[in-house]
């Protein structure tokens, strides 16, 4: 499914929670580099390309620096979508917008707050000071 098809979806922070877990739990090769995107999001609203190529330990531009963000991307999505599962208001959801100009996947406020909600689980620097255990939102 491309990006373009993907229709936007806030997820509380119990819902990251369990998206975190999910990735930690997968012990997948590419975990790190998944976490890393979540850290963007938490910490700037949104992750580049180039910045997922960098982590990488590669310099690299175009589509070949999309590609590598975009597997990553689709690995977040997978992991939304099963925690989501069969109740999701929404049929194609996706907690980014791409911006083909900036060659960038941004996510929105509320979606930053969730996941800044989850430092504990997201820092690797040691104890972090978290958000009290609610969801950002309620809708």
């Amino acid at each position: 499914m491309k990006a373009e098809d993907r229709q936007y979806v806030d997820l509380s922070a119990s819902q990251w929670r369990a998206v975190i877990e999910r990735i930690r739990g997968s012990q997948a090769a590419s975990a790190p580099a998944v976490l890393f995107v979540l850290r963007c999001w938490a910490n700037s609203q949104m992750v580049a390309a180039g910045q997922i190529a960098a982590f990488a330990g590669a310099v690299e531009q175009g589509s070949q620096a999309n590609q590598r963000g975009a597997g990553l991307i689709g690995q977040i999505t997978n992991h939304v979508v099963a925690v989501l599962g069969a109740d999701s208001p929404v049929p194609n959801p996706g907690p980014y917008i791409w911006n083909p100009a900036a060659a960038a996947w941004s996510t929105g406020y509320f979606n930053a707050q969730a996941l800044r909600g989850c430092a504990a689980l997201l820092d690797e620097t040691g104890p972090a000071e978290t958000s009290p255990d609610r969801d950002v939102h309620q809708r």
